[in-house]
This record gives structure tokens, C-alpha cells and sequence, in this order.
């Protein structure tokens, strides 16, 4: 083999290292293996490559419109893996030095340079634990109503604001403070 042979073929090795692709379909990763795709690479070229995803991140692109950067170790194209998949469709508008993850039905986790911004869009958001959720903070703002399944402990003072209405704190306390018991040597009530 001539010495410019060998340069071609080295060449060529190199030319099937990296592609570029759009996918054109994902499959769920079997127990202990990598989520695949089917992407077409070249005009005409289809091939099913590993999606290799960085540790603590599960990733499944929707369909018609997801790209690919693929490697192939040695530039054997008969097993290759995908390396980064990405869909500029949903990608969220970021300021220099911010990160978010996002997905095609608007959840977003924004880390923004005012703070972290969660949009769940018109999804429900669930946050599970089986012992306790902790937040340290000095104030937790609702904008809506809160609802407790359970029961409620507090270790400070309770406050009310608004006019009492006839199932609020405030409506309570009134009723308890102002209630007098007649006759039969009742001592008198503490005010709530």
C-alpha cells in the first residue's frame, strides 16, 4: 500500500469520526442500558446510535426536529452513540451566565441571575418525600389558597389579616373572646 493510500484512508477515518444528524425516532433505554435513536446522518444514511447522557440527566427529545452531534470510535459507523442531542424548538432565551433545563410543554427550571424560576406551565407540580420537606427561608409567600390534608402546628403566633368572615381565625377569636358564661361560678375564659 502507497503511502498516499495510507494518508486516504486515514483521512476518511477521520472524515467518520463525528456527524451531524436530525432524529427521526427515540426508544426508552432497556434496564442498564442507553436510551437509542434513529437518526439520519448523511442524505440517505440512517443509523440507530446510543444516546449517552451525562450522569444524574434523562433526556428523550420529541420527534421532527431534534439534532445530533454522533461519534463513532474509530470511524466505524456501525456502532455509533450520540454525544449531545439537543431541539432549538424549546430552547429558552438565557442572559450570559444562566442555565435552564426546559421541555417541549413549557416546564421550566430557570436559574436566572435574580434567582431559580419554576414554571411547571399548566402542569401540576408534586414534590414527594418520606420523611419531611424543609425550606429555610424567612418568608414563604403564597399567592393562592393552601390546603392541609393533615394537621397544622405552629411554634409562633398565628396572624390574621382581612375582614373576619364566619369560618376564618379572626371570626373564631371574636366569638370565643366575647362569649360570657352566666351564672354557676364559671370561671372566666383566657382570650384566644
Amino acid at each position: 500500500m502507497s503511502f498516499s493510500a495510507m494518508l486516504e484512508r486515514v483521512r476518511v477515518r477521520l472524515a467518520l469520526l463525528l456527524a451531524r444528524g436530525v432524529v427521526q425516532k427515540t426508544g426508552a433505554a432497556a434496564p442498564g442500558g442507553w436510551p437509542t435513536l434513529q437518526a439520519e446522518l448523511l442524505p440517505g444514511e440512517i443509523a440507530k446510535l446510543q444516546h449517552w447522557q451525562p450522569y444524574g440527566f434523562s433526556s428523550r427529545v420529541p420527534p421532527g426536529g431534534g439534532e445530533l452531534l454522533a461519534g463513532f470510535i474509530g470511524g466505524d459507523r456501525s456502532h455509533g452513540f450520540a454525544i449531545c442531542v439537543g431541539d432549538r424548538r424549546f430552547q429558552v432565551d438565557l442572559a450570559e451566565g444562566e442555565a435552564a433545563i426546559s421541555d417541549d410543554l413549557g416546564q421550566v427550571v430557570h436559574l436566572t441571575r435574580a434567582g431559580i424560576v419554576i414554571d411547571a406551565g399548566a402542569l401540576p407540580v408534586t414534590v414527594k418525600s418520606t420523611t419531611s420537606i424543609e425550606i429555610e427561608a424567612p418568608l414563604a409567600h403564597f399567592t393562592g389558597d393552601v390546603l392541609v390534608d393533615g394537621n397544622v402546628t405552629a411554634v409562633g403566633e398565628v396572624s390574621d389579616s382581612g375582614p373576619a368572615t364566619a369560618l376564618d381565625m379572626a371570626a373564631m377569636r371574636a366569638v370565643f373572646n366575647t362569649h360570657q358564661h352566666t351564672g354557676g361560678g364559671n370561671p372566666p375564659l383566657t382570650p384566644m
